[in-house]
């Protein structure tokens, strides 16, 4: 058997037994005494919880089909009182925004679009070490605007960076401008993230629930607008 089988075998096995973790942590929580402090729907709530965080861990089913079961079983075991009150989060705008951002980066996957950009930048403006962070900087900030998750951009560029640093014939675990170029990486990428909303979803959550609780209209250029000054000065003095 080849090492992809036994692979392949050990991630099925782990999928199987992380389902069945799930479902029985489930039905051990629904059936336990109610703690002090806790009401019977948030007891019910948190087995439905708990549920779905270890499927979408062990990954027995697609993240997706979990997520729906979750929906479903909600209303059913009476941790919410109807279906409107579980998808009534489907009617907030920003819901919309991160399902249009999420058709936008399967475009841009298909395409390699992310990839050519990243390429097309560093080759102009990669001609020397000071040129390959600002390039890699700007791919970042660029990318955030079309990738809506801090680790697709981080998978994007690695095999970027690695080749990059094998141009240079910097030696792993002993170059600095290795470990600088990672750093910056890393750093740049949240920082991008933190301008752009649709950069994450936790983000477009969050400035649902914002505008939910303070009946605000905030949307993508208020959150750009505020954030963008802070997140590029840091940037340029991180560069510096």
């Amino acid at each position: 058997m080849s090492t992809k089988k036994i692979k392949d075998t050990n991630i099925s096995r782990k999928a199987k037994i992380g389902g069945i973790a799930a479902v029985l942590l489930f039905i051990i929580i629904m059936a336990m005494p109610l703690p002090d402090g806790m009401t019977i729907e948030g007891k019910r709530s948190m087995a439905v919880f708990v549920f779905a965080l270890i499927m979408w861990v062990a990954q027995p089913i697609p993240i997706y089909q979990t997520s729906i079961i979750g929906i479903l079983i909600l209303p059913m075991i009476g941790a919410v009182e109807s279906q409107k009150d579980t998808f009534g989060t489907l009617g907030y705008d920003i819901i919309w925004l991160m399902v249009a951002s999420f058709v936008l980066t399967s475009a841009i996957n298909e395409t390699n679009l992310g990839k050519r950009l990243a390429l097309k930048l560093i080759t102009k403006l990669g001609k020397t070490t000071k040129g390959t962070l600002a390039a890699l900087m700007l791919v970042n900030f660029i990318l955030a605007f079309f990738v809506p998750s801090t680790t697709a951009r981080a998978v994007l560029l690695a095999p970027i960076v690695v080749v990059l640093l094998e141009v240079y014939k910097q030696i792993p675990g002993e170059s600095n401008f290795g470990r600088l170029m990672t750093l910056q990486g890393i750093m740049n990428n949240h920082l991008a993230t933190s301008m752009v909303i649709t950069a994450t979803s936790s983000q477009l959550l969050a400035i649902g629930f914002i505008n939910e609780m303070t009946s605000s209209n905030l949307g993508y250029i208020d959150w750009l607008l505020g954030s963008a000054p802070q997140a590029i000065i840091t940037a340029i003095l991180m560069f510096l």
